[in-house]
């Protein structure tokens, strides 16, 4: 990079000021992004199960079911990709919110 050869000539104030770059630019190294993993085939066979049979149970109480039943700790957040791609879990419903009785009339 130019900028590394000009640093080492001169200091690096300078050669970033030549150049019209901040210290981040010199410093700065790219991490590549970690790929996602797959989903493992059996606990989102599991969770669809668990789920047809229990259509209540919300993400964290399938994630416990799972991993009661696999014998193997289930993250939260997979069973709710797992959910969200085949649709188990609906909308919530607004909670009910209990009728304004006035004794007076």
């Amino acid at each position: 990079m130019m900028l590394r050869s000009l640093a080492e000539r001169m200091s690096s104030r300078k050669a970033l000021s030549y150049v019209g770059a901040s210290k981040n630019m010199l410093y700065y190294e790219n991490v590549p992004r970690k790929k996602q993993t797959a989903l493992d085939g059996r606990v989102a066979r599991m969770v669809k199960e668990i789920g047809a049979e229990r259509p209540a149970y919300g993400t964290r109480r399938l994630a416990a079911a799972v991993s009661r039943k696999i014998k193997k700790p289930v993250n939260r957040k997979q069973v709710q990709r797992i959910c969200r791609k085949t649709g188990l879990i609906a909308l919530l419903r607004p909670k009910k919110r209990p009728q304004d009785t006035d004794p007076a009339g």
